[in-house]
């Protein structure tokens, strides 16, 4: 036997092959970038094998300082190796007729280990020896207690080395949709051939189908629960796969399973929990996002005529309120016998030896106003404390950047919490630029506040709790859609000092996710209803309002227009002078098959011929008081509603309300506890609805209806929403010194 010249010959030109694996480099039958240099010896018989055993390993292992592979091999040096691996050649391969030829030559390989120079040099300097399957009990014969490995199963473990790699590298780029999804169904399929999960293919799936979720492609996700569900349990359960499946699955208009998504999400917490005790916290951020975004998920609450959270608050949260995870970062009460001297702000501590200074009168109250992330409804607010002679700072969502403008958690809001909370244990972990750049403009627009008002429980309320100065004041109101959101979990609570809500079934929709059933709230809580300028709106009709229909803000899946569609068929099947006036946008593009299929419904019904001449499509305006004055009528279709604000201005403008008793809330009083003085405007069905409208038709009747509809709006915006009700709540009860001048 002989070797080619100069072998083993190392090539130390950079490698021409790119390598998605710098993120990622794993060692070939060990855990993913595990550190430990290593020399692999590979005795390859077929040189197109080889050649791609050997490519692979270069693309994972990068590091050729660190990481370094001799393949023995016969004859000629195969063509086209990476460069940077040592080569000893074999003379005299021969063929290969049957088993027993194949094993000889094989042994010939492992001969020239012993007997070529550069063959004992390597297998000294060896950690493992990799040979063809034939040969292994020679081999470890040989070995001299170094690794041995079948070939078959080192090209099993490399080739999952490389799909977590590349995984890896997936999850930590611009999101690839269905590319991604192969990758996941290939390494999930690799698991298989390996006999276990030495490469982390499992939690680097986990990264890879999360950053899918955070970029909307649900679809790609979906596509693989298959493959992904073929994994055992328990490696599903440590890094949340179920979770991220069913709220995959869920957004593609698949209904919520309880029992099954309670799973999901306590396993989700479970695996926090542990990877936490374990001090590996790296993927606990994914890991608690993939389970609050299951139990949150907006297609379960936001929209439809019911919700589990809604429905039954107690069996929806039990996964997170029952987690040890959970009940790690939630707010400790101080010691019974702490000493306050040790609690106390330094800058409360007196010296008992000094005099105390005479007290100095406080200067102007800072008041800052946080715009929040579900719509601009903070205008009125900003007015009275105007009007109060305040003078409000106001921060829009696009002052903190785009990251506090999501609607649901993603794994960089969450780690920025968690550093938040418990630094000692979370501050590790990374904090995105973007995050961490939202956090620094909020604390600095907070700085020096001392009435802080957040309009909306979202990303801003949650971070104000956590970087409120010392001694200031934070308000909270939620309006509807935020109720239902996983916001109000990572409130700090003990520093907001007032929650404000537009309803009492908001209210209550909210009191009984913050608290046990008969626990207290942890923060004190008061309804307040929106305040509107009825005066604008109190304008003459048009001829003919008294035969139209206004549907305000109608282009949502939330507001049900196909309900109102049916309204107006019961109407134009007796009478085809009745119109309905769409005012608002029509519906975005859609987001979800959900959504998609409600559009298609709806735009179906809205030709057909008995209606579709009855329909008169408004669009957005400006001026939503002369929309209003051609019409005699408003609907409110909705699914859910928190107090709308469209209601009272058609009321306003003496349009005749026709609530639905909005299905969602209407256990918790809805609609019929929100106009308990005006029942006669609520109704169940879109027949019941047209009989509410007919019944108003004579001119007369309208009129009366009309006027009465006038003065019931006023009464609606006075009651509990004074100035100085809401001037109480946002100030304190004891009130703040008056503005200066």
């Amino acid at each position: 036997m002989t070797t080619a010249p100069q072998a083993p010959a190392v090539e130390t030109r950079d490698p021409a092959v790119a390598n998605p694996a710098d993120a990622n480099p794993a060692g070939a039958t060990g855990a993913v970038g595990a550190p430990t240099p290593r020399t692999v010896v590979v005795l390859g018989e077929e040189d197109a094998a080889l050649r791609h055993l050997v490519t692979r390993w270069a693309l994972v292992h990068p590091d050729r300082d660190r990481d370094r592979l001799v393949a023995v091999h016969f004859d000629k040096t195969p063509a086209k190796l990476p460069p940077g691996v040592v080569t000893i050649s074999v003379a005299g391969g021969g063929a290969i007729l049957d088993g027993a030829r194949r094993a000889g030559r094989a042994k010939r390989l492992l001969d020239a280990l012993r007997s070529l120079p550069a063959g004992r040099s390597a297998l000294e300097d060896a950690d493992t020896l990799v040979v063809p399957d034939a040969i292994v009990d020679d081999a470890r014969a040989l070995a001299d207690g170094r690794t041995v490995e079948a070939w078959s199963a080192f090209a099993a473990h490399l080739r999952a080395d490389h799909l977590a790699a590349l995984l890896t590298a997936s999850a930590a780029g611009p999101s690839q949709g269905t590319g991604t999804a192969v990758l996941v169904a290939d390494a999930v399929d690799a698991l298989a051939d390996t006999g276990g999960d030495p490469s982390g293919i499992a939690a680097a799936a986990a990264r890879a189908l999360s950053r899918l979720l955070r970029a909307g492609d649900t679809e790609a996700v979906a596509s693989v629960a298959d493959s992904v569900r073929a994994l055992p349990q328990a490696t599903r359960d440590g890094v949340g796969l179920d979770a991220m499946l069913r709220i995959a699955e869920i957004s593609m208009g698949g209904p919520a399973d309880p029992p099954a998504d309670a799973a999901a999400a306590a396993a989700c917490f479970a695996a926090a929990e542990q990877r936490t005790v374990e001090g590996d916290v790296s993927d606990v951020p994914m890991l608690v996002t993939a389970g609050l975004r299951l139990i949150f998920h907006g297609d379960l609450h936001s929209d439809g005529p019911h919700s589990p959270l809604i429905d039954d608050p107690v069996g929806q949260l039990a996964p997170w309120r029952q987690s040890a995870f959970a009940a790690r970062l939630r707010p400790k009460p101080p010691a019974a016998d702490a000493n306050p001297a040790e609690t106390a702000d330094p800058a409360e501590t007196t010296d008992p030896a000094q005099p105390a200074e005479p007290a100095q009168p406080s200067p102007r109250p800072r008041i800052v106003v946080l715009g929040g992330a579900f719509g601009a409804f903070y205008q009125p607010i900003v007015d009275l404390l105007r009007e109060a002679g305040h003078h409000p700072t106001v921060i829009t969502p696009d002052r903190l950047g785009v990251a506090f403008t999501r609607h649901n958690l993603t794994d960089a809001v969450v780690a920025a919490w968690l550093r938040r909370v418990d630094p000692q244990l979370f501050g590790g972990l990374p904090l995105d630029p973007g995050v961490a750049s939202a956090i620094a403009a909020l604390e600095t627009a907070i700085s020096g506040a001392d009435v802080v008002f957040a309009d909306w429980c979202d990303a801003e309320a949650a971070f104000a709790s956590w970087l409120l100065p010392p001694h200031a004041r934070l308000v909270v109101r939620v309006h509807r859609v935020d109720a239902v959101r996983a916001w109000h979990q990572l409130v700090n609570w003990p520093r907001v000092a007032a929650l404000m809500f537009v309803s009492d079934h908001v209210k209550s929709v909210v009191e009984r996710q913050l608290t046990d059933p008969g626990s207290p709230s942890p923060v004190p809580m008061t309804v307040l209803r929106n305040v509107i300028d009825v005066q604008r709106y109190q304008r003459p009709k048009t001829p003919g309002a008294r035969r139209r229909i206004a549907l305000v803000g109608w282009g949502r899946r939330v507001k049900d227009p196909i309900f109102a569609l049916d309204v107006l068929a019961d109407l134009a099947a007796e009478d085809d002078t009745w119109q309905l006036h769409l005012i608002g946008r029509d519906f975005a593009a859609a987001t979800s098959p959900v959504l998609a299929d409600y559009i298609r419904s709806f735009r179906e019904r809205a030709l057909d011929p008995a209606i579709r001449d009855n329909i008169r499509w408004v669009g957005f305006t400006g001026r939503l008081e002369e929309a209003l004055d051609e019409c005699g009528y408003a609907l409110s279709t909705s699914n859910v509603e928190g107090w709308p604000v469209g209601v009272t201005e058609a009321a306003a403008s003496g349009c005749i309300p026709v609530i639905r008793d909005w299905p969602q809330v209407a256990a918790l009083g809805g609609a019929r506890e929100i106009y308990r003085d005006h029942l006669e405007w609520v109704v169940t069905t879109p027949a019941e609805a047209a009989a509410r409208i007919r019944a108003a038709a004579d001119p007369d009747a309208w009129a009366a209806a009309s006027a009465a509809a006038r003065a019931a709006a006023g009464e609606l915006c006075s009651v509990g929403s004074t100035r100085e009700d809401y001037l109480a709540v946002i100030l304190g009860p004891e009130p703040l010194p008056p503005p200066a001048g």
